[in-house]
């Protein structure tokens, strides 16, 4: 029966199994599906954050789009991987996927970082892990009347 569900394999003719557990973190789902099976009836089937948007941005026409999502945790790596996160764009062609390409935060500041090196210094300065502060400098205030 499908995750949230008591029944047959579809959910048709079953009642919500309650309490119901979710979350948006693939590490806990894996970890429930890998140690806790006897919970997969109880998991929700509610998408995570970054999953939504990239159905949302497929669906909108941006099946052409490179998606790239910036996320805190490799885990999001794992879950843009999952067969779950697949679909079939009913054109014949192949499966299209939610997310194309997970970035995390800290290989995106290592990016930022590699291409600011190459730039001028200034540049450089921001992306240390001071932010800049090292100068000693506070940020300029907005003149007034601009906010």
């Amino acid at each position: 029966h499908a995750p949230g569900r008591q029944g047959d394999a579809d959910g048709a003719d079953g009642a919500w199994v309650l309490p119901m557990v979710t979350s948006a973190c693939p590490g806990w789902v894996c970890t429930v599906e890998k140690l806790h099976p006897h919970l997969i009836p109880r998991l929700g089937t509610s998408r995570s954050p970054m999953a939504t948007a990239g159905r949302l941005l497929r669906l909108g026409g941006g099946r052409d789009v490179l998606h790239v999502a910036v996320m805190p945790c490799f885990d999001k790596k794992m879950e843009a991987g999952r067969r779950d996160f697949l679909w079939d764009d009913g054109a014949g062609g192949a499966e299209v996927k939610d997310v194309d390409l997970v970035l995390t935060t800290s290989e995106l500041l290592s990016l930022v970082r590699d291409a600011a090196g190459a730039c001028d210094t200034d540049a450089a300065d921001l992306c240390r892990d001071d932010g800049g502060a090292h100068r000693g400098t506070a940020p300029a205030a907005l003149p007034a009347g601009s906010a």
